[in-house]
């Protein structure tokens, strides 16, 4: 292999990832991809966050401490929403959108996700460059994480397999990817250890992922061909084999990457175009192909540019929006949209990334709950974690 032949194809690999963006996931790391110089001209939106704690800027993987974190008493007992922008997470009542707490520490908090106990996942990036990530887990309304899992790679999301409890983090390039710089999915059984890695040899990077309820993981990904839209891969259920899946619709990925989840009853991924309306489609997949069924669209306010994941909580779907350096969440009723609802105004201090809604009672659902190895099934034993669990968190 010539060196050089393959220094360039890096290069254009790496251009060709500039001329996506911007993607919520790449929005950052940008810049500690050395990428700096190329973006000085553009406009990315940058909050008025408080200051990063000291040793943020650090060049290593460093688990930072959590020293400013705090979480006020109005969120006992509440549904909490989670946003990760800069170097933070805030936590707000939900739906009522008061603010109760902040979480601090963090280099560059992305994507979140949520397991079935209510604990609260947030892959961060590790470090400047970019090249590897840290998951923080934290239990509903805490304040320090009860664990933490390292990533070998720069990673934007994450989700929880339902059915096996199994946190999947959707990966970007990965140096020790054997088939050179292409995406991968690092796979931790029971949300705990290091990770099963899979390898991708065709999608340039993964952005966010969900599971559907047979544990079949699908994630938004980017091939390289397409500068502003993404393409929709399974991972299936005991597979080590990525599929793209052929869709009747094509997610454009500008300002934010195409989100991924499962809302009880369909798949659905997002498409985003600058100042236009949110697309969010439920489909119907059968084998490789999938069919809009369904389209939910997200009007907000004019010229207002989409940043961040989007949420489905039951009836309500929450995406985040940034105009004039202030940013805000928004609910609609899902899945027929109507107008917006504001939860989270548009503050100065907000450049929404990570949204999650972790439910305060887990009980009312009526559901097992895995938790680790352990499998809670009856109403006693639901209620015997939740006393144990939840007694962390305040």
């Amino acid at each position: 292999m010539n060196p050089d032949s393959d220094s360039a194809k890096r290069r254009a690999r790496r251009k060709i990832l500039v001329d996506m963006l911007p993607s919520f996931s790449f929005r950052r790391p940008l810049v500690s991809l050395g990428l700096g110089a190329i973006l000085a001209g553009c406009a990315v939106p940058q909050a008025s966050s408080p200051p990063a704690p000291l040793g943020a800027m650090a060049q290593v993987s460093t688990h930072l401490p959590q020293a400013r974190s705090w979480m006020g008493p109005t969120a006992r007992g509440r549904d909490l929403l989670y946003v990760s922008t800069a170097n933070d997470v805030y936590v707000y009542t939900y739906p009522q959108g008061q603010l109760v707490g902040t979480l601090t520490g963090f280099f560059s908090p992305l994507g979140e996700c949520v397991d079935s106990s209510g604990d609260v996942f947030i892959v961060t990036l590790a470090n400047e460059s970019g090249s590897s990530s840290i998951i923080y887990e934290y239990a509903h309304g805490g304040t320090q994480p009860i664990a933490t899992l390292d990533d070998p790679a720069g990673a934007g999301g994450c989700a929880i397999d339902p059915r096996s409890g199994n946190l999947a983090v959707a990966d970007w390039p990965d140096s020790s990817n054997p088939y050179g710089d292409y995406g991968a999915v690092a796979v931790y059984a029971g949300a705990r250890g290091s990770p099963t890695m899979y390898y991708s040899s065709e999608f340039f990077a993964f952005e966010l992922c969900g599971y559907d309820s047979k544990g079949n993981l699908y994630l938004s990904a980017t091939n390289g061909y397409y500068g502003d839209q993404a393409q929709l891969v399974r991972l299936a259920a005991r597979s080590s084999t990525f599929e793209q899946i052929s869709l009747n619709a094509k997610l454009y990925t500008q300002g934010m990457s195409s989100s991924v989840q499962w809302d009880g009853e369909y798949m659905t991924v997002s498409s985003s175009l600058y100042k236009t309306p949110t697309y969010l489609y439920r489909l119907r997949i059968s084998g490789e192909s999938a069919t809009v069924v369904g389209t939910v669209t997200l009007n907000s306010r004019k010229n207002t540019l989409k940043s961040g994941q989007i949420w489905i909580q039951g009836k309500r779907v929450l995406e985040a929006d940034y105009l004039k350096g202030a940013g805000g969440i928004n609910s609609w009723s899902y899945p027929g949209a109507e107008k917006p609802r504001a939860i989270v105004p548009n503050e100065s201090y907000l450049a929404p990334d990570g949204l999650a809604v972790s439910p305060a009672d887990i009980l009312a659902t009526g559901a097992p709950i895995r938790h680790r190895d352990r499998l809670f099934e009856g109403k006693a034993q639901r209620a015997s974690f939740q006393a144990s669990h939840f007694a962390i968190a305040f």
